[in-house]
């Protein structure tokens, strides 16, 4: 592949060092690799080791710096072909936005840290058809950007380190105990370093020539010199020792008997069997052994929300270390560089990043044909967003390399969310086009073919349906569900609609017998027609460690028996009253209730009440994968949402269905579930 990695600039950085790193491994994997970003010490570097480096000020969001960077990319894009842009920073992501649509070119992003962020900026950011994030912390931070990120196409992959480069040290160990630290010294990274100079007498006294080397630039570097003149002064030998920018990390580290920090530094010293404290300005975890270690990994070991650094933990943990035999410390580092060397290489790091580049296939068109998907898309509903989600796949395997659109609330920003071409489905004009211009007409997945909660809904799609045919298209029904419909006319409407499809999928025998019976009533002939699974009915791959951050984060504990409830806002009294003395039944056995909100707009006041009421936990936001993920692991589900009933059922866990709709009586009857009917 042809790979376009863009970043703001390339001096030295978390995020930085990582483009680098994966710039270098995807070249070994034969890709070939280019670079863009504002410059920088590694930018040189990358075109030492041979790769492109073009400079554009990617780093700067004034509008003049963002024409050029736009003009520059637009430059590169036509002189290459890539196949891939791949950006680590917000103004790229904007810029390459822009590119990636009128070039046809898939987007990824990758997320490092949190951004601050307001109304416009949030609307401005820019995800691709995929996202990374690089800790389970972020991905949760990703979900705020609710209907602005790509669903379902976020993934988590941690940082990766050349544990070739960064390994231990031979040769005999110094008698002087060295505790380093490296980060940039800016205001927001350097409170771990002032927390060593304040511990470094209590050091000293307990472990005597001891030497703390402070590593990095930044705004704090001077003041940092300063306090450490001082503290020199009062000890009369050079206790702390402040060396600006470090261009040989890897000595750096290994010259070391521990490390305190965060985040890449943290672990390139791990990686070089270096026994490590993870303390920085967004938190403190203390030595990276056993719960601080598997709580680091979930904020890319930055240590976010795990309270603030204090003198006396932070001296109790180094101690925690140095009291240790050098055998023991030994050990302890072995222990280290083995964890980064299963979970944190640049190599793996890099082939799943490259799965995600040959996943992430763009299928956005300026122009028509194709495949046009309808369907009630674009409005929040989880099990809505799934069904297009599932037609998208299938429309990519069985139509490959054709352009694919879908008719959606919100047109161009749900083109953003889902990867495809979206067109507003409310411009009826606008519909009619694509529907024109289209070579295959698909109704994916949901009831689109009823009158009881809509006459409205039913002649929308029943216009569709007509207009489809009647412009020659194939017309195709994927897992689609027909309930009844009432009055002499749409059901003719309807059976003539049905007669002329040249495929109809459904996904229950129950709409089969209804399409047998409206189109027998008529003497009509019956199309090719199958029961097959609803289209939100998927296996999920679990990531590692996703399901236990989710716990930690609703801070329910992960030996705690759970049971995941979604609740339907509008349904009638007597249902709701049922599924709250059914949960408070299983809180009184010790199950925790788990409530997820699939429709917001509907759902989210009523699952915060009984949440209150029934002694649970609201999980919100929250993304389809991890509501599946959390079933998986819970002792029941209780769905008033017929979606969260066919996720339990795809996750193979028992599940127990409440509410007047008929689906769910259906659906609970035909997968083995249990409809609850008593009203109480």
């Amino acid at each position: 592949m042809r790979i376009l990695l863009l970043t703001g600039q390339m001096h030295n950085g978390g995020a930085e060092t990582h483009v680098y790193e994966l710039a270098r491994a995807l070249t070994r994997r034969g890709h070939e690799v280019t670079v863009a970003s504002s410059g920088g010490r590694l930018a040189h570097a990358l075109e030492r080791d041979g790769i492109t480096h073009c400079t554009l000020p990617l780093d700067r969001k004034s509008p003049f710096a963002l024409a050029k960077s736009f003009s520059g990319l637009m430059r590169l894009t036509e002189e290459k072909s890539f196949d891939t842009v791949h950006a680590h920073s917000r103004i790229a992501a904007l810029v390459a936005s822009w590119i990636c649509q009128r070039r046809g070119l898939r987007l990824v992003t990758t997320i490092h840290a949190h951004f601050s962020t307001n109304r416009l900026l949030h609307g401005l950011s820019r995800w691709g058809n995929a996202v990374i994030a690089v800790s389970h912390d972020l991905y949760s931070y990703l979900l705020s950007y609710g209907q602005n990120a790509p669903i379902e196409h976020i993934h988590v992959i941690p940082n990766g380190v050349d544990t070739d480069a960064f390994c231990p040290a031979g040769g005999k160990p110094s008698d002087k105990l060295k505790i380093s630290f490296l980060s940039r010294l800016d205001g927001d990274c350097s409170e771990a370093a002032y927390a060593l100079c304040r511990i470094s007498h209590e050091l000293t006294a307990r472990y005597g020539d001891v030497e703390i080397v402070i590593g990095g630039g930044g705004d704090a570097l001077e003041d940092i010199k300063r306090t450490a003149e001082e503290i020199n002064k009062q000890e009369g030998r050079e206790l702390i020792r402040t060396v600006g920018e470090v261009a040989d990390t890897v000595t750096f580290f290994q010259c070391s008997d521990a490390f305190v920090g965060v985040s890449r530094a943290a672990l390139e010293a791990m990686s070089c069997a270096v026994p490590t404290v993870l303390a920085g300005n967004e938190g403190f975890l203390g030595v990276a052994e056993g719960d601080a270690l598997e709580r680091g990994e979930q904020t890319n070991f930055c240590c976010r929300g795990c309270g603030e650094i204090k003198d006396r933990a932070l001296l109790q943990a180094l101690c925690n270390i140095l009291d240790r035999t050098l055998e023991q410390r030994q050990a302890l580092g072995k222990e280290h560089r083995e964890y980064v060397l299963r979970y944190h290489s640049i190599d793996a790091t890099c082939a799943m990043t490259e799965k995600v580049y040959r996943s992430s296939i763009n299928t956005w068109t300026n122009g028509g044909g194709g495949v046009l998907l309808c369907g009630y898309y674009g409005y929040g509903n989880m099990g809505d967003d799934m069904l297009l989600l599932g037609a998208i796949e299938r429309a990519r395997k069985s139509f490959k390399g054709v352009p694919i659109c879908a008719l959606t609330e919100k047109g161009r920003k749900d083109g953003r969310r889902f990867g495809i071409r979206c067109a507003r489905r409310s411009r009826i004009l606008t519909v009619m086009r694509e529907m024109r211009q289209a070579d295959t007409v698909v109704f994916g997945g949901g009831t689109l073919l009823q009158n009881t909660t809509s006459r409205r809904s039913l002649g929308y799609y029943l216009f569709l349906l007509r207009y489809a045919q009647s412009k020659g298209k194939r017309v195709e029904l994927w897992g689609n569900g027909v309930d009844n419909v009432s009055g002499e006319a749409w059901r003719y409407r309807t059976a003539t609609a049905l007669s002329r499809c040249h495929y109809v999928g459904l996904r229950d025998r129950a709409s089969l017998l209804r399409v047998n019976e409206l189109i027998s009533q008529y003497g009509l002939k019956l199309p090719p027609t199958v029961v097959e699974p609803d289209l939100a009915m998927r296996e999920i791959s679990e990531e590692r460690g996703r399901v236990e951050h989710i716990l930690d984060r609703l801070g329910v504990a992960r030996d705690r028996k759970t049971a995941v409830v979604a609740l339907r806002g509008v349904e009638k009294k007597g249902y709701v009253v049922a599924l709250e003395k059914w949960v408070r039944a299983l809180a009184a056995e010790g199950i925790m209730p788990i409530f997820v909100v699939m429709y917001p707009r509907q759902d989210l006041e009523m699952c915060k009440r009984l949440a209150y009421d029934c002694g649970g936990v609201l999980a919100y936001p929250i993304s389809p994968s991890d509501v599946m993920a959390l079933m998986r692991r819970s002792s029941i589900v209780c769905g008033m949402r017929y979606h969260a009933l066919v996720f339990a059922y795809s996750v193979g866990v028992p599940f127990v269905g409440f509410g007047a709709e008929p689906k769910i009586q259906s659906f609970c009857n035909s997968h083995g579930g249990v409809y609850f009917t008593e009203l109480f």
